[in-house]
């Protein structure tokens, strides 16, 4: 029996291919539109549902992770009087322990900080001077809250000719640790810390330092300078350099801020952590005093009709504060599940409003109502944030939105 094998070359395939799509594509209607028209979705939303609002106080405010450090003072009527200092771990920078050169000799040590924002009532021109202790206990990282009291050696250890240089018997102090203690853990335990304390009898601002930058020569750090010998490839003397070790004041090391507050005299004065209060159709939102936003929002029978099947397509909540050229404005505001403790969106300051419309929220909104639970949030700022809100909602209502699909 003979079998006989058909081959097509691969030109053939692709071209009878072709040539069938183009006839089956001939042969379809050509659409007149994509998609579908909204009446064929019943796609509804709401924009009147009302949101419940109060101001209410945190216990503490955790610094574990800040990002930024405080020193000086700052009046605000609504907010109160507040007060700052902030201290440090001082952290070997990049994480790199030290090696000194050969035949080191000290030279001098300085205090370096990166540029800050300054909040000061009425935007004047600030006036600021502060002075550098150290610390006479190590920084207890798990314990690390906001108006904690600690321990200092009251020896200013900044020159007073220049407020960023530091006196030679604490610079001596910190050459002589770094020659001897190799590792952050017996540093640590000899040197246990700086604080940087305002003079409250001068200063008129509070001073923020962003601690979050990763590249050292523009953030916050102690600088050690040397002189050692330079030696050629034979280990030969060449000459007498200079060389510095840094000290980082970031992010990664351990902090912590002690805060002071009197509200004795301000708006919020009646504000405490037992109770939830509502001044004159206001509410308040102001990161570094716990001072946060509650908001209850409408149960589902309100938002839907009973016996209605839906599925949410999109929610929006916009939060308009009241514009004050005095006061800053929190750059991003955070809403908080109450039940959860979790961050579900955020929101930038954008044209004088906050807009939250993050899936996340939708998702939330979603399964809060299929489960018959009416939505609470706490609307926060960053803990180490001094900027302020202040919500009228009786002149610019918190504004939810619901958009919804209907199906049988």
């Amino acid at each position: 029996m003979h079998t006989i094998t058909s081959t097509m070359s691969w030109q053939a395939k692709w071209t009878w291919l072709a040539s069938f799509i183009l006839i089956l594509l001939n042969s379809c209607v050509k659409p007149d539109k994509f998609g579908f028209n909204d009446d064929e979705l019943n796609m509804s939303y709401v924009d009147t549902l009302k949101v419940s609002t109060s101001t209410v106080l945190l216990d503490t405010v955790q610094t574990l992770s800040l990002n930024q450090a405080l020193i000086g003072q700052y009046s605000d009527p609504i907010f109160g009087d507040i007060k700052a200092l902030s201290y440090f771990q001082l952290r070997f920078a990049n994480n790199k322990e030290p090696d000194l050169k050969m035949n080191p000799e000290f030279i001098s040590a300085e205090l370096v900080l990166s540029e800050p924002k300054h909040y000061t009532q009425n935007n004047e021109n600030y006036i600021f001077k502060f002075y550098m202790y150290q610390l006479n206990q190590e920084i207890d990282k798990s314990a690390t809250l906001i108006s904690d009291s600690i321990n200092f050696n009251s020896n200013d250890l900044l020159k007073p000719t220049n407020r960023f240089e530091i006196n030679d018997d604490f610079g001596l102090y910190l050459f002589d640790a770094l020659k001897t203690l190799k590792t952050q853990a017996e540093f640590d335990n000899v040197v246990k810390g700086i604080v940087l304390i305002p003079d409250y009898t001068v200063s008129n601002a509070m001073l923020s330092y962003n601690l979050s930058s990763n590249n050292i020569t523009s953030s916050n750090y102690i600088s050690v300078n040397y002189s050692y010998d330079k030696v050629d490839f034979d280990n030969i003397v060449i000459h007498r350099d200079t060389i510095s070790v840094l000290l980082a004041l970031d992010q990664a090391s351990k902090k912590g801020i002690q805060l002071s507050i009197d509200k004795s005299n301000a708006e919020l004065s009646s504000l405490s952590n037992t109770n939830d209060i509502l001044v004159g159709n206001k509410c308040y939102v102001q990161g570094i005093t716990g001072i946060q936003t509650k908001l209850e929002f409408p149960s589902y029978d309100m938002v839907i009709q009973k016996g209605k099947n839906i599925v949410f397509n999109k929610v929006e909540l916009i939060v308009t504060p009241q514009s004050n050229i005095e006061y800053a404005l929190p750059e991003i505001l955070f809403l908080k599940d109450v039940e959860n403790n979790r961050i579900y969106d955020n929101a930038t300051l954008t044209n004088g409003k906050y807009i939250f419309k993050n899936t996340s929220l939708l998702d939330y909104f979603q399964f809060s109502y299929l489960e018959q639970k009416t939505p609470k949030f706490m609307l926060v700022a960053s803990n180490t944030d001094i900027s302020r809100a202040v919500i009228d909602v009786e002149e610019s209502p918190i504004q939810l939105k619901i958009f919804f699909t209907e199906f049988e």
